[in-house]
């Protein structure tokens, strides 16, 4: 299984930093740091070997932080990289990070746990727990109601995909704005457009109206509830949920940068949806979390959750889907992880249900995921995991025809919009999109296949005549507008 992957200057600016970074391997840290591979291989080609470093330099890819699970417990850490440019700050193992959508299973189990303790129905409809807001009226209500069971496995019917944040300055609207997509809210509203227990949906406005619920329920907001019923029993103290940042975690804080190496302007976005994308944390702390979650599945003594709450989040509520958490194995699941993504930090996390091992892998720019990933595979090859093959590739020779006819500009609606160009730098075809995609090149595998070394998938799209009209990627469409 492999991750998902979605200037000059910041090119040099990027190197000259990172040269001067410290790296911090504890004494049994594996070699990780060497060794890595892209994560598409050319079959027939010699490995192409490059440390984590030049890695981080391929990828612009400011600063990384490493922590890896073995018997339920953290034996290494490893960092690389800068938090951020200007202050040249180096990576630490206590070096925070927003974790964006990882934390939507570590909601979950803060909602669990105050079930445990107070007793929770999370087969009721929302709309009976709820106090200050009401999901609206939809079609099927009275036989499939929307309920938390549903909200935290992404059945539910909900839209609201993620949510992009607000930028430094930007007016930030209160949980109840977000939902009903109000202004200053820059989102839309949150609804029900499917039947509810028909199908998944991926659905971080579905989280957030769980946030609510339990904040409506206990009358404590999430962050010190979250605070009381599982950061503090676990020793979790690099870890809160705070938009913004304050505080003694905001000085040895990550900052986000872009694909291309630049910072987010202003600096970290604030999220209202806490559930969803509101955490900051270290890949520590989330390998304490999964070795705890690992005890209690097993129904060791003194564990924070029962053996029964663990084993209802980590079955399936709705395919591979549990309570919060993405699972993975045939038959009886093997894995629990989740992804992260926010405005400029990239984070992973992994943990096998009964071996006691995990990893959880966190960085700081756009960008983060390739590298993730290259990680994952070294990973793979250390410890025999085999959770993260790499892509083989057949390679043909670049037509003429072929080439002339790729190279230009072209319109992308879908997922975002925004203008994609692919030009010839010498033998090579390179292509470019806003910060997402930055000068990366690209491999012939057949007439209609085009594809890159980071795991991006091109389809070609001809007109009548054979020519290049369009090209398919990332669930989207780029049309081509000019040669």
């Amino acid at each position: 299984m492999l991750l998902k992957i979605k200037t000059a200057l910041a090119t040099v600016v990027f190197v000259s930093h990172l040269a001067l970074a410290q790296t911090s391997p504890s004494t049994e840290t594996p070699k990780i740091y060497e060794g890595l591979q892209p994560i598409v291989r050319i079959k027939g080609a010699p490995p192409q070997l490059s440390s984590l470093e030049e890695r981080m330099r391929f990828h612009k890819v400011p600063g990384v932080s490493i922590a890896f699970l073995q018997d339920h417990k953290v034996v290494w850490t490893y960092t690389a990289g800068v938090t951020d440019f200007e202050s040249n700050c180096p990576i630490d193992e206590n070096t925070v990070f927003q974790a964006a959508s990882i934390l939507k299973p570590v909601f979950a189990t803060v909602l669990m746990k105050y079930r445990e303790q107070h007793g929770l129905d999370l087969d009721a409809n929302v709309n009976d727990l709820l106090k200050s807001w009401q999901l609206p009226t939809y079609v099927w209500e009275e036989k499939k109601p929307v309920t938390l069971r549903r909200l935290l496995s992404h059945s539910a019917g909900t839209i609201v995909q993620g949510f992009i944040g607000y930028a430094s300055g930007e007016t930030v609207p209160t949980i109840s704005a977000l939902l009903d997509g109000t202004k200053p809210s820059n989102s839309e509203a949150v609804l029900v457009d499917i039947e509810p227990g028909t199908k998944f949906r991926y659905s971080g406005g579905g989280t957030t109206l769980a946030q609510l619920t339990l904040r409506d329920i206990s009358g404590t907001p999430l962050p010190p509830l979250a605070q009381q019923l599982v950061f503090e029993p676990l020793g979790m103290h690099h870890s809160q949920f705070a938009q913004p940042l304050t505080g003694n975690l905001a000085a040895n804080a990550a900052v986000p940068h872009r694909s291309g190496g630049k910072p987010v302007e202003g600096g970290a976005y604030t999220y209202v949806a806490m559930a969803a994308a509101g955490l900051w944390t270290t890949p520590s702390d989330l390998m304490r979390f999964a070795g705890a979650i690992q005890l209690s599945a097993k129904g060791a003594a003194q564990t924070l959750w029962s053996q029964e709450t663990v084993g209802e989040m980590l079955s399936s509520q709705w395919n591979s889907m549990g309570i919060g958490f993405y699972l993975e194995g045939d038959g009886p699941f093997t894995a629990f992880y989740h992804t992260g993504g926010n405005e400029g930090f990239r984070s992973y996390f992994y943990a096998h249900t009964e071996t006691g091992d995990g990893i959880a892998i966190m960085t700081n720019s756009d960008a983060g995921d390739v590298l993730t990933s290259e990680i994952l595979s070294r990973v793979n090859e250390i410890y025999g995991w085999a959770d993260y093959q790499p892509i083989l590739k057949t390679v043909l020779p670049f037509s003429q025809e072929l080439q002339d006819s790729l190279v230009g500009t072209y319109e992308v609606k879908q997922p975002i919009q925004a203008l994609l160009e692919i030009k010839k730098d010498g033998k090579d075809l390179k292509m470019n999109l806003l910060e997402h995609i930055v000068d990366v090149r690209f491999f012939v595998e057949s007439d209609t296949s085009i594809f890159s070394l980071t795991g991006i998938d091109v389809s070609v799209i001809r007109d009548k005549n054979g020519k290049v009209k369009s090209l398919k990627f990332w669930g989207g469409e780029a049309r081509k507008i000019a040669e």
